[in-house]
């Protein structure tokens, strides 16, 4: 039964001073329209409206909004809120962990050509539904983010968006709310102009599916491997084009899709992946176990990576724990960066992968001249113990086998509390020995050996104490490379990893 209808276009106020898309003062008495989103958090419901104004080339909307309504014991529903996003065009809601409301602002996108023109850029806001203030806001660049909601894995930790004018997935941290794969690096669905519509992921979170509407197909990601690889397409229709079996030339499309929860063989049998068609208008099942063979997407540069990340160290708060990064905090590149990209973030978290005195590794991200990277060491921060307290590994070797002579592409190293504000080592640059920079010595541990990534005294790479620049613990771990030596995406400090020998866990 339909008990209650409430009308999420009546005319709101707004604060004055806001501007529409083209930079014209907004109304603030704003008529929503084109609803667009729905979310569901406790007793509240979040409705996102694009408000456009035009729709026609070129395009134009006023302030993005999405209002929120209570809901009462009885039944009752009213507004008690509105929010005004940081971008135009919300669309799309998810939510993370049960509390945190994601808001997909895919941006003014103008239709030139049957073709989507981003006009203004994408961005997520991330909003507290107690307070319903946004706490943070991600941007993606003029991306043209679809119009659905982030998939987002089991602990909320990461988010994938596709685009609305590329055949391009994008990944995004969630914990340090950082982009990990953007319109620089993205997840390559089909090549040139494409609608991905909607992206979900498999119950276990092992395969990522993207639908190209263009291509009428679904395409599965494999995320155990590194980096994730694209399989062949589950084709559900046509694309468009005339053909001897689709003479009509219409574009069959590739929709919404959903997963079957539970286990094959267990809770049921058969398909495990819906998805909707436009036209002519279908329901497609698909059994996703029957993929094709694996191939690496497009123009991505493949490294040899099966060494799966360790989960982070477990304990009371203050047990003592040896750890890795976690996550990446911040990365800036530099000139002629590039190796290592297409495998990120797990080329630089987890253990070293070292080659020994004679061979540089090749488990490194690149961060070309003057580049820098800024890992969160999550749970397990360095504290000042016994010695040295982490090490960063890079990939130097020995020229001929000369310990007088390494192939060194230093880098500073500092060390922060909160990620903002850092306190560097001293770093002698001029001339061998190298005291108190990174990169210079070789990695010699590796998963393949017995040689601990703990272990100051064989494992290689430089070891850093707390104790030299006044520091009893840090989380963020910043090396900025000093030379920049190299070219052809191979430039500057080549980090493996980071480990953290004196650790201690901290719970949130």
């Amino acid at each position: 039964d339909v008990y209650r209808i409430v009308d999420v276009l009546e005319s709101i106020q707004i604060d004055e001073g806001l501007a529409n898309s083209d930079g014209t003062p907004a109304d603030t008495a704003l008529t929503p329209s084109y609803p667009a989103g729905l979310a569901h958090v406790d007793d509240k419901l979040f409705v996102s409206t694009a408000n456009y104004l035009n729709t026609q080339e070129p395009a134009v909307a006023a302030p993005g909004t999405v209002q929120v309504f209570q809901i009462d014991n009885d039944g009752a529903i009213w507004r008690i809120g509105c929010i005004i996003t940081t971008g135009y065009n919300p669309t799309g809601l998810s939510v993370r962990n049960g509390s945190e409301l994601l808001i997909t602002n895919s941006g003014v996108i103008d239709i030139i050509d049957a073709k989507g023109v981003s006009q203004t850029p994408s961005s997520i806001d991330i909003v507290d539904t107690e307070t319903l203030s946004i706490t943070a806001n991600i941007p993606l660049g003029l991306i043209a983010a679809s119009f659905h909601g982030l998939a987002l894995t089991h602990d909320g930790s990461r988010g994938f968006i596709g685009s609305a004018t590329y055949g391009q997935v994008y990944e995004i941290d969630l914990i340090n709310r950082q982009v990990l794969r953007g319109i620089d690096n993205p997840h390559i669905v089909t090549d040139g102009n494409d609608f991905i519509s909607d992206v979900d992921l498999s119950v276990d979170n092992e395969f990522l599916f993207a639908a190209s509407f263009e291509q009428s197909s679904v395409y599965p990601f494999d995320l155990s491997q590194i980096p994730p690889m694209r399989g062949d397409g589950f084709v559900v229709g046509y694309p468009s084009g005339v053909t001897e079996e689709n003479p009509s030339g219409a574009n069959t499309g590739a929709g919404p899709m959903a997963v079957r929860p539970g286990s094959r063989g267990i809770d049921y049998q058969g398909a495990d992946l819906f998805v909707l068609t436009g036209y002519p208008g279908t329901l497609v099942a698909i059994t996703t176990d029957a993929a094709a063979q694996f191939v690496p997407p497009p123009n991505d540069e493949v490294i040899d990576d099966d060494t799966s990340v360790p989960d982070p160290p477990v304990g009371n708060n203050g047990d003592p724990c040896q750890g890795f990064a976690q996550a990446i905090h911040l990365v800036d590149y530099g000139d002629s960066a590039g190796f290592g990209q297409a495998s990120l973030p797990h080329v630089v978290l987890g253990p070293p992968q070292g080659g020994g005195e004679l061979v540089g590794g090749l488990h490194v991200l690149s961060l070309g001249g003057q580049g820098e990277i800024v890992l969160d060491l999550g749970n397990c921060p360095a504290v000042d113990g016994p010695g040295e307290d982490f090490i960063v590994f890079e990939n130097a070797f020995y020229i001929g086998g000369d310990p007088l002579a390494p192939y060194a592409e230093l880098g500073v190293v500092g060390v922060s509390d909160d990620g903002a504000n850092f306190v560097e080592f001293f770093c002698n640059s001029a001339a061998y020995p190298y005291d108190g920079c990174a990169g210079w010595n070789p990695v010699f541990s590796h998963p393949d050996n017995d040689i601990s990534p703990f272990d100051v005294d064989r494992a290689g790479g430089e070891a850093f104490d707390l104790a030299e620049i006044g520091m009893s613990g840090a989380r963020y771990i910043r090396i900025r490379d000093l030379k920049g030596s190299g070219a052809g995406g191979t430039a500057g400090f080549d980090l493996d990893a980071v480990a953290v020998v004196n650790g201690e866990i901290e719970n949130p």
